[in-house]
């Protein structure tokens, strides 16, 4: 009987993994690959504690709890600055950042065709928040692996340290100019 309830408990646990969101699994297979093992070169009673492991450590990110690193200090009401909290959820969840490679953003927008117009209405709405996005975002499936990277540059334009308000309305101006016929 006993080891009808631990098979059931490896498989609930294993299968868990898919009820989990995208930002727990990637943490969990960087983990895994830090062992410096394949997947399938873990044995069982190495893999579950990796996973009970990671979802402790995942949970107590997410209600704010770093293990012994508090959020507030006692001689203050402020919390983490917007910045560190930015670095902490790049690190712990595995999302980063790109800067806009504009050039290639041009090279694209003037190149043409669905992605060349879906990166140009893209930007223009990211950088003028009053313009709208006409686009349904199910076409990404229409755009290349490097389009789609751009897509993702422009959707965090402004959360890139150092962002120029000038750099990027003259990249707006460029795409609007390539857009209208006047830059070939």
């Amino acid at each position: 009987m006993s080891t009808i309830n631990d098979l059931l408990s490896v498989a609930e646990q294993i299968g868990g993994i898919t009820d989990s969101n995208g930002h727990f699994t990637e943490g969990l297979a960087r983990r895994i690959d830090e062992t410096g093992k394949k997947l399938a070169d873990l044995t069982l009673s190495e893999l579950i504690p990796l996973i009970d492991q990671y979802r402790e450590f995942y949970n107590r990110s997410l209600s704010g709890s770093m293990g012994n690193e508090p959020l507030v200090n006692a001689n203050s009401t402020k919390s983490i600055s917007i910045d560190d909290m930015l670095a902490r959820q790049d690190r712990e969840r595995g999302f980063e950042l790109l800067p806009l490679e504009s050039e290639l953003l041009l090279k694209r927008v003037k190149d043409g065709g669905h992605s060349g117009q879906f990166l140009a209405d893209a930007f223009i709405s990211s950088y003028r928040t009053s313009t709208t996005f006409d686009h349904s975002l199910g076409e990404i499936m229409k755009l290349d692996t490097e389009a789609i990277r751009l897509f993702h540059e422009v959707l965090h334009l402004r959360f890139i340290k150092g962002w120029s308000d000038d750099t990027y309305y003259d990249i707006e101006q460029e795409i609007k100019a390539i857009v209208a016929g006047g830059v070939q």
